[in-house]
């Protein structure tokens, strides 16, 4: 006789915190990468700004998370020409992946990118996300055939800037037909559904 019971769903990989203060969140990453990312349109003039209002920040191994997003705002709004600044929040995020993939350690860490596959980079979210930062909860759960959804809670990076992240690791993987949505579900809370073709 025939199981009718419904198919067990599909597990959800997740790394849970609790919740942190906005003034507490960190990253465990240098500060100045932010205007590495931006390369040439980084002005003197806006790096000599930069250096007066973040220079207790830049060449740390680490800085609070408020303090990323100020300079970040403050990139997009001179750094992306006339794009609108969602717009420029998401190209930074794009650019952001293409600077680590020129540096030495990117090189290294992004050359089985291409050949790994969306599924498998899908599923690494959570860790890769959490072993940048000392907040939030992360998971990713397959919804369907090339269709799964990473949800950031806790978060405070802008969604954009997450979205121009997958985005660059999409095209780094060389994946057909890409298609990435955010879908805000709370305060700190929001769901990107990431779906793509075949090959």
């Amino acid at each position: 006789m025939a199981d009718a019971r419904p198919p067990a769903p599909n597990p959800t990989i997740r790394i849970t915190r609790p919740p942190v203060p906005d003034a507490e969140k960190r990253y465990h990453t240098q500060l100045d990468v932010a205007l590495e990312t931006v390369g040439a349109a980084l002005t003197p003039e806006l790096r000599a700004q930069i250096e007066t209002e973040f220079g207790a920040y830049l060449g740390k191994p680490g800085h609070p998370a408020l303090i990323a997003n100020r300079l970040t705002e403050l990139l997009c709004r001179n750094c992306f020409g006339d794009q609108p600044l969602l717009e420029a929040r998401r190209l930074f995020g794009r650019a952001s992946v293409g600077h680590y993939r020129e540096s030495i350690l990117g090189r290294v860490m992004l050359a089985a990118i291409p050949i790994m596959g969306m599924e498998r980079i899908v599923r690494m979210i959570p860790r890769d996300f959490a072993a940048t930062t000392n907040y939030g909860t992360r998971s990713v759960v397959e919804i369907g055939p090339r269709h799964w959804r990473c949800d950031f809670e806790d978060e405070i990076v802008y969604p954009e800037i997450i979205q121009g992240v997958l985005e660059g690791i999409g095209e780094l993987a060389r994946v057909p037909g890409l298609q990435i949505t955010c879908t805000p579900r709370g305060p700190a809370h929001f769901a990107f559904d990431i779906t793509w073709q075949a090959r």
